[in-house]
């Protein structure tokens, strides 16, 4: 059996027949099995390494590991998928290309040119309004097991800033009694550990108890949202999340096309911030490795609130 810590191994069953596609996805599949990536970004470099193989035995079968090849493939990247989209397809193929170059596989890294797009600095998504947030909790009173899983759900996620996949992680062992109250004590973006946590105040205890008495045990392994009516327990999927969170959105009437579930992460950091909170307290419960990732937030709501347009009041 090989293991995590043991190198990436060579595969010498490919001949100097096969076609050039064929060995780099052999490759990548080794890379993808083999290295040292996390469970979410050795599923997101799979999926690239396939797009590209799929695209590539389909359109240029004999043209090598090139950068014309890359360079096409980018352009038709950038002609079907958003700017953010097409940069994470990228570097998951400087990833294979620097690592293929590294060992010797390849003469030189033609991804070393593959620039990615131009993004935003601002948010995509937008945050929801008071009057909104109302109108989610209005359609889900909680008068049974789904809805108040669902209002516990959108409820946790807007007063703590939760990403998807925190919630889909989060078990009862890791809800801790600080010296303030409840923590959730959370594996955060890129981390193994649970250091970073969530505060719960007294009313997101209370959603959430609501939705807990539902439960048939809360056993320190068994998952914070489970699936309804399974015993045992299996925990929500953040393909799940996501989807339970739209059927909210859309329950309420939104269908606005820049609220996602992730918006409810932007709705946190927005409300923390109209409300006074420091934007050092606002990076803390995010989990912002950078201050200047959390001051977008701050500057979208400042170019709102003191927008000079309002003072054109010539015409």
């Amino acid at each position: 059996m090989t293991h995590r810590n043991e190198p990436i191994p060579l595969f010498e069953s490919a001949s100097a027949q096969d076609a050039p596609w064929a060995l780099i996805a052999e490759h990548g599949r080794a890379l993808v099995q083999y290295g040292h990536l996390s469970a979410s970004t050795r599923r997101t470099y799979e999926l690239a390494f396939r797009r590209l193989v799929d695209w590539w035995r389909k359109t240029m079968p004999e043209e090598p590991f090139s950068e014309p090849l890359l360079e096409r493939y980018r352009a038709s990247l950038v002609a079907r998928l958003t700017p953010r989209s097409v940069n994470v397809e990228l570097a998951a193929i400087r990833k294979l290309g620097a690592t293929l170059y590294r060992r010797g596989i390849l003469g030189y890294n033609p991804t070393t040119s593959l620039k990615g797009q131009r993004v935003s600095r601002g948010h995509l998504r937008r945050s929801l309004t008071i009057e909104e947030i109302q109108r989610i909790l209005a359609e889900l009173p909680g008068e049974n097991e789904v809805e108040s899983r669902d209002r516990a759900l959108v409820y946790l996620m807007v007063k703590t800033g939760l990403r998807e996949i925190e919630v889909a992680r989060a078990t009862f062992g890791d809800l801790r009694q600080g010296q303030y109250g409840w923590r959730l004590h959370v594996q955060g973006k890129g981390r193994a550990d649970r250091t970073e946590f969530v505060l719960l105040t007294d009313a997101v205890m209370n959603a959430l108890e609501a939705y807990w008495r539902y439960r048939f045990s809360r056993q320190a392994h068994e998952p914070l949202f489970a699936t309804a009516y399974v015993i045992p327990a299996r925990p929500l999927s953040v393909r799940t999340i996501r989807e339970r969170i739209r059927l909210a959105f859309q329950r309420a009437g939104l269908s606005d096309p820049g609220l996602v579930p992730h918006s409810l992460r932007h709705t946190a950091a927005t409300l923390a911030l109209e409300g006074q909170a420091p934007l050092h307290a606002v990076q803390h419960m995010l989990r912002h490795r950078s201050l200047a990732t959390t001051e977008l937030y701050l500057h979208e709501l400042n170019r709102e609130r003191d927008g000079a347009e309002r003072w054109i009041t010539q015409v």
